[in-house]
């Protein structure tokens, strides 16, 4: 489906629409803020010091605080007056207003800056690292994506450049309120922000913990196929199943169209050209997200043919298949579609075993969902800002934790580290080994568990005194859940 992409990029291979890797993504199992936390803006004069602090920033235009479901936290969300581009900041040129939340907890204690990717998806949820370390956080709505786009939009400022620009001025601005050690995480593309961010401007923070982050190099990238050539060759194993779900989803494709086109009566498919292709695109991915979202410990589950439609609809669901690609979700995640085919760059993947029941054009998808107004092509991939993130990595990088799961297609994009240089730096890069896009420090070994802990410790100055754990607090990060369907991971 990823369009306009003319000829395939790689025998018996597809561009896959990759998110929320990216959620993207994420470590938790919902798309939004924690259920049950009000909106409401909450009248505290115990916080009426801190508020006045915020708002006495220069940059910082509106603090609202609100109520949390996290004890002893503050939730303040704040705009913050940012340049369309940094290179030229002066108060004649554009501006736009980044949505950020800040949850405060003491001034003395850590800052955990987490980049989202994606729009503010957080509310009050806390991120693995601010757990841990029972930090501070301030959560950044990506550039141009939710209500922190310029308007009008010149897509040309959405640039790595450009956004860890934005985070830099986040840093500076409200630094003077946190002295202590900051630590910058995200997950997925919101990992591969914070990587960024830090490859800009490697002191703003003392160390990056990123997940599940990964590095693609072309549109179109093949080194994902590794992933799937390295699962169980067994012909009767879950792999098999899996494509053979596939197949058969296909081939019985107009009642199960009927089917799902009644469960998502309410959802418009007109940017990809209707229901019928939609559930095509979404069959043809759903290899690629149920080993991201799903993997071994589901493979029971997977129907077999003499499965009913309706369970077979059940079953494209828990991944979000086709609702995925309805254009309501493509709206929400068009401009990460820009960043990956200016970039960011886009995975590929083998889907052979279906090319002789398609109907429809995957391969021509990608550069018809990028937003309106917004302009670019087969030829508009600039390899240079990944290639020179990598390069930074393997040369001046220090004190950041890559961390993958074993189960996830995305992993295949890893951070490749050299074991004779890295731990000097304190590079390192840990997979938990049962694990896949939800991946965080409590699903690794003891033995990488014990590594990362000890590392922050050794960074942060005040993680002991605060009492970092051992065994790492389990996570309640939740990615936005893209990574359905042409959609970012």
């Amino acid at each position: 489906m990823l369009r306009g992409m003319g000829n395939r990029f790689c025998a018996g291979g597809r561009v896959i629409g990759v998110l929320v890797w990216l959620a993207l993504c994420g470590c938790g199992d919902d798309g939004g803020p924690a259920p049950g936390v009000p909106d409401a803006a909450v009248p505290d004069a115990a916080s009426a010091g801190l508020a006045a602090q915020l708002e006495a920033i220069d940059g910082v235009l509106a603090v609202t605080e609100r109520t949390t479901s996290k004890p002893g936290y503050r939730r303040f969300e704040l705009v913050i007056d940012q340049p369309v581009d940094h290179t030229a900041p002066g108060a004649s040129g554009p501006r736009f207003m980044q949505q950020v939340t800040l949850m405060h907890r003491d001034p003395d204690a850590p800052m955990v800056l987490t980049s989202t990717g994606y729009d503010n998806y957080l509310g009050d949820t806390l991120s693995e690292p601010t757990t841990l370390l029972r930090g501070n956080q301030l959560a950044v709505e990506h550039r141009y994506f939710g209500e922190s786009r310029p308007q009008p939009p010149d897509w040309s400022y959405l640039t790595v450049a450009q956004a860890a620009a934005d985070h830099h001025r986040v840093v500076t601005l409200l630094r003077p309120l946190y002295a202590a050690d900051w630590v910058s995480t995200g997950l997925s593309k919101g990992g591969m922000t914070a990587i960024l961010h830090r490859r800009f401007y490697p002191d703003d923070v003392t160390a990056t913990i990123a997940y599940v982050a990964p590095l693609s190099l072309a549109v179109g990238d093949e080194r994902y196929h590794d992933f799937f050539a390295g699962l169980e060759p067994d012909p009767d194993g879950c792999p098999a199943r899996v494509r053979e779900f596939q197949r058969q989803a296909l081939e019985r494709r107009d009642s199960l169209e009927a089917v799902i086109a009644s469960d998502l009566s309410g959802s418009s498919f007109a940017r990809v050209g209707g229901i019928g292709p939609a559930l095509e695109y979404g069959v043809y991915e759903f290899e690629w997200t149920f080993w991201q979202y799903l993997g071994s410990a589901r493979c029971d589950e997977v129907p077999g043919a003499s499965a009913s439609d309706r369970v077979y609809a059940d079953f494209l669901a828990t991944v979000d298949a086709v609702g995925a690609l309805s254009d309501s979700s493509l709206e929400r995640f068009g401009p990460y579609y820009y960043q990956s085919v200016i970039e960011l760059g886009y995975p590929s993947i083998p889907a052979a075993h279906l090319d002789d029941l398609a109907r429809y054009d995957y391969d021509a998808a990608l550069f018809e969902l990028i937003p309106e107004g917004a302009e670019a092509g087969p030829s508009s991939y600039q390899p240079s800002a990944m290639r020179d993130v990598i390069d930074w990595i393997e040369r001046d990088a220090e004190r950041m934790v890559f961390l993958y799961g074993a189960q996830d297609p995305w992993t295949a994009g890893a951070v490749q580290l050299d074991p004779m240089t890295a731990a000097a730096r304190g590079l390192h890069v840990v997979v938990a080994p049962d694990s896949n896009h939800r991946s965080k420090i409590g699903d690794l070994t003891s033995a990488d568990q014990n590594l990362v802990t000890a590392a922050l410790t050794g960074w942060v100055e005040s993680a002991g005194a605060l009492g970092i754990a051992a065994q790492a607090a389990p996570s309640e990060l939740a990615g936005p859940r893209p990574g359905y369907g042409l959609r970012p991971r």
